[in-house]
């Protein structure tokens, strides 16, 4: 509740976010500080996602993260002007008419496809969204992997570089990112948090700030998991 609240403060116009203080009788210094975050030209990108019990690799951590901000800028009539999207390039990639061939010529025998053409890979990925372009994408990253196919290798440096050019090509004030339910992550990736530390990092060089909702985190770690330990300093907890 106190998240999403955040989030529709940011996003609420000066007068509304007015009148919410003053029919709670909040403070209004905090109230100060939410208008002069808004009163820049530039806009504040506010994005949200729910869960991430299907959040396994860095690979899917990479593409919730894309996902959701892209939904976020289409669902505030922003076009995406940053054309490096990692979804993008291997749609590119497959297009092409030679890569097309050699892909389709590998997984004509593979049962991760089904018999899938590249034409319908193509479609699936701009049509799906949420679990099932993360498992096509897994598919595809996995073939990638058995054949050596540099063009489909994900890494989170791609992605950071992606976020950072999304702010700087959009024009975007900042990105702060909401992502509620988030404890079946660190349940999943408890020996793998090196990409999730990366992304955290960012907001040290540019404005993209990270606001992740957890419960019993402490617990989950153990003492001797000093990776973990860093993570959880690098937040602020209330």
């Amino acid at each position: 509740h106190a998240v999403l609240t955040m989030k529709k403060l940011l996003e609420a116009n000066e007068d509304d976010t007015k009148s919410y203080f003053e029919k709670y009788n909040l403070d209004k210094d905090l109230l100060n500080k939410f208008q002069n975050l808004k009163s820049s030209d530039s806009k504040i990108l506010t994005v949200h996602r729910y869960g991430s019990a299907s959040i396994r690799n860095d690979y899917q951590l990479a593409i919730a993260i894309q996902e959701s901000i892209e939904k976020a800028l289409k669902e505030n009539n922003i076009e995406n002007c940053s054309k490096n999207a990692l979804k993008t390039d291997i749609i590119k990639w497959l297009e092409d008419e030679k890569n097309k061939n050699y892909f389709n010529s590998i997984i004509s025998d593979s049962q991760l496809f089904a018999g899938d053409t590249v034409d319908n890979i193509i479609d699936k990925l701009k049509e799906y969204s949420g679990s099932d372009l993360s498992l096509l994408m897994d598919k595809i990253f996995k073939i990638s992997e058995e054949r050596g196919i540099n063009a489909f290798k994900l890494e989170i440096e791609t992605l950071v570089e992606w976020i950072e050019s999304i702010i700087k090509d959009n024009n975007l004030k900042a990105i702060i990112f909401i992502w509620d339910e988030f404890t079946e992550y660190f349940k999943n990736n408890i020996r793998s948090l090196s990409g999730f530390q990366k992304i955290s990092e960012i907001s040290a060089t540019s404005p993209f700030y990270l606001m992740i909702v957890t419960h019993l985190t402490g617990a989950i770690f153990p003492d001797t998991n000093n990776d973990a330990r860093k993570i959880i300093d690098r937040f602020v907890r209330p």
